[in-house]
């Protein structure tokens, strides 16, 4: 069942819609004020939120530019509701960036339609978003896989390249038959327990070696870098995997992991950003009020500092670098 947030100092009108709103499968939380209104859309992270904009103590314009500056809350569905029908008003509410304006009074089915729309045109960017960032990831330089609900849900093709597995027979088992399958037995407890206390939430980047076995048991020295995200709405770990070569190369990897994070800029992490969520320069040009041009300068540092060739392997490096939080 999908959860929603009113905001709403009317008491009557809040057990009215409460009612409606529940009677077509839906869970409903309330808050009173625009303050505990934040405070719940963080507790509780609801699929919509209804908020009224003459709120005491935090207007709804408030609510709503205080719940975008939020990673959790940015992407949630807003709806302003409010009894006024000044055009301007509208036009306010509209240019910061919400979703739908109702005024009151309404029709109850016309908000349930709204409601709908708007689950429906979130459903599809989340989609959108999710097979962007497949695309990013499956890539031939990198082995990647994605955790979650204690089983492998995605390994790209160079993970199972790597392993010698076709890409089905890795994902969609729990993870002790996963580690069964291709840790080496001398390392086998030691990463079930790893996989079986680790947490997806607000989770470092933990670097782990250890040894694999491949498909025809060839012995396999891997790196593993893991990072929490959210990945579909969930908590998910992302692991990124490579061979270890013996070299020298790994000490260089991790004075660049160390070093990085001092060398980049703020701006240059805001581009990063973007480009990890799939926007091409021009979009970011737009988004930040700067020329294309210092789009393109800040891209070639980023490809320089991180030692990526290309967009995907810029990706891959971040989420290995841990430079930005996804």
């Amino acid at each position: 069942m999908k959860k929603i947030l009113l905001i709403e100092d009317d008491r009557d009108l809040c057990e009215t819609l409460i009612l409606f709103l529940q009677t077509n499968n839906f869970i409903v939380y309330t808050a009173a004020d625009g303050v505990i209104g934040v405070q719940e859309a963080v507790r509780i992270l609801p699929d919509v939120i209804i908020c009224d904009i003459a709120m005491p103590n935090l207007d709804g314009y408030g609510v709503y530019e205080t719940l975008k500056q939020i990673n959790t809350t940015t992407l949630i569905p807003f709806i302003f509701l409010t009894a006024k029908i000044d055009l301007k008003d509208i036009r306010a509410g509209m240019n910061l960036g919400a979703d739908d304006y109702i005024t009151k009074p309404f029709d109850n089915f016309d908000l349930l339609n709204t409601i709908n729309v708007r689950l429906k045109k979130y459903e599809n960017l989340s989609l959108i978003s999710e097979r962007k960032l497949l695309n990013i990831l499956d890539n031939p330089i990198n082995g990647i896989f994605i955790y979650q609900n204690k089983k492998l849900i995605y390994a790209n093709k160079k993970f199972s390249m790597i392993l010698g597995y076709e890409n089905e027979d890795l994902i969609s088992h729990d993870i002790e038959t996963f580690i069964k399958k291709i840790i080496h037995q001398e390392d086998r407890g030691r990463i079930l327990n790893y996989f079986q206390k680790v947490s997806g939430k607000d989770m470092s980047i933990d670097v782990i070696k250890f040894k694999a076995l491949s498909k025809n048991q060839k012995k396999l020295e891997l790196e593993m870098f893991i990072k929490s995200f959210t990945f579909n709405d969930k908590d998910s770990l992302i692991g990124y995997v490579i061979e270890m070569s013996g070299s020298d190369e790994d000490d260089t990897e991790k004075s660049t992991k160390a070093d990085t994070h001092d060398i980049i800029s703020n701006r240059e992490k805001e581009v990063l950003i973007m480009i990890c969520q799939g926007l091409v320069n021009k979009e970011i040009a737009g988004k930040l009020g700067i020329s294309k041009r210092t789009v393109d300068r800040h891209r070639d540092n980023l490809m320089k500092k991180t030692r990526s060739r290309n967009t995907a392997e810029l990706m891959v490096n971040t989420i290995k670098l841990g430079l930005i939080e996804f």
